[in-house]
């Protein structure tokens, strides 16, 4: 429960970190960026930790698919999101993420959820409509930034499938810090893809201006990803 409590805490920092500096540069380059950044947090502590004569191929096949999804396409949609909908509203709309991790834990997992855990997921779901909905009324959210919605909800369906992938692989090779590296590293072929079918994203990629900006961040979520 600290875990995942501080988990949470580096998270929101990390985000905090980001939104303050996002109108400085593109969607792209900060994915990319904290990407980065958390790669070389990353690796020196995995190969320090990890007892690789324990490894297997496809536990490690299943966190480079889990990185795929996320961080990369995840990474992607939330700070999309949350350019185009404002901190609150974006995180909100994601945490609902539980509840898609629960019903896929249950399906394929045969995870048990206690009668309280629904609770706790069903709350987390009310309150980022509740937030969501706030916002409307205050006049935050315009209609033609509703379609922007989709960020946070597709990002959060990726999320819990993710979230699946990864346990299923800690489950045969119960190492987490290489996990974190090896999705870290998958995490980049969406980026990869997009700066070699994209001119515009090759002209606007700058790395060294990035770093700069949001390696706090970066540090952050690979503290994040590690404690999750």
């Amino acid at each position: 429960v600290v875990l995942a409590i501080i988990s949470a805490v580096t998270s929101a920092f990390s985000v905090v970190l980001v939104r303050k500096y996002s109108k400085q540069s593109s969607t792209f380059n900060i994915s990319l960026a904290v990407s980065w950044v958390g790669m070389l947090v990353l690796w020196p502590l995995a190969l320090v930790l990890t007892d690789f004569s324990l490894a297997n191929i496809g536990s490690l096949l299943l966190f480079a698919l889990s990185g795929i999804l996320t961080p990369g396409f995840v990474r992607l949609l939330y700070y999309q999101g949350m350019k185009k909908l404002g901190a609150p509203v974006n995180s909100s709309l994601f945490a609902v993420y539980p509840l898609y991790t629960s019903l896929l834990a249950v399906l394929f997992l045969s995870e048990y959820l206690a009668p309280s855990n629904w609770i706790g997921i069903l709350m987390v779901f009310s309150g980022g409509i509740l937030v969501e909905w706030s916002s409307r009324e205050a006049g935050n959210l315009n209609i033609h930034l509703r379609k922007d919605l989709i960020y946070p909800v597709l990002g959060g369906a990726a999320l819990g499938a993710g979230s699946i992938l990864r346990k299923s692989a800690l489950i045969q090779f119960d190492a987490p810090v290489l996990g974190v590296a090896v999705a870290y590293t998958s995490s980049l072929l969406p980026f990869l893809i997009l700066i070699a079918s994209s001119t515009s994203t090759r002209k606007e990629l700058s790395l060294k201006r990035d770093m700069r900006l949001f390696w706090a961040a970066g540090v952050g979520q690979a503290i994040t990803w590690m404690l999750s």
